[in-house]
């Protein structure tokens, strides 16, 4: 306990451009999650970390992932993102990825540890809380979002009326990042 406290303290301490945390969510072909254990957390984490004052925010978590993991990540979707004005950051704003190469080398002074998980298996595995964030924001993504005639369609979850028709897929992920914002802002 002494070592967490110690490591979350540096941690609070040091010098941050900005207090905006850029998280990637990283997918493989089956589903399964990257997730890496935090140095002295003993707590899982999705890749990412604090963007540069000037650095576009999907660059900051390509960057971060890279720092932390040496996997190069390509074609990020952002899939939401929610204000704390708690602790190391005010804003996390949360990115999915399917596209990677490289092979890992953690950078052992952020991150000791990795594993592929199925999102619905985490078990008594103790995450962040942006991960479980994370899962969500990109479930609320995949499952409701149907291609149709060259358009793409949002649906809830629950089915019923469409909430929107785009032209593009991003257009469409852009509305189901809004709706998820102002569910957390409801409370929901």
């Amino acid at each position: 306990m002494k070592l967490l406290i110690e490591n979350w303290r540096t941690f609070m301490a040091e010098e941050k451009d900005t207090k905006i945390s850029c998280k990637v969510l990283i997918q493989d072909p089956e589903g399964k999650v990257f997730l890496v254990r935090m140095t002295g957390f003993d707590m899982w984490d999705i890749p990412g970390g604090h963007s540069h004052s000037d650095e576009d925010f999907a660059d900051a978590g390509t960057r971060e992932v890279k720092e932390e993991t040496n996997l190069d990540i390509l074609n990020l979707t952002k899939i939401g993102e929610y204000d704390t004005n708690k602790h190391y950051a005010d804003k996390h704003i949360f990115f999915l990825c399917k596209d990677y190469s490289g092979d890992i080398n953690l950078q052992m002074n952020e991150v000791d540890d990795f594993a592929w998980i199925n999102p619905d298996e985490l078990g008594d595995r103790k995450v962040s809380p942006e991960v479980t964030r994370a899962i969500e924001f990109s479930k609320v993504m995949e499952e409701t979002i149907k291609k149709v005639d060259g358009k793409y369609i949002v649906y809830p979850k629950s089915g019923g009326k469409r909430l929107g028709t785009h032209d593009t897929e991003e257009a469409a992920k852009k509305q189901l990042a809004a709706i998820e914002i102002n569910k957390h802002k409801r409370g929901k």
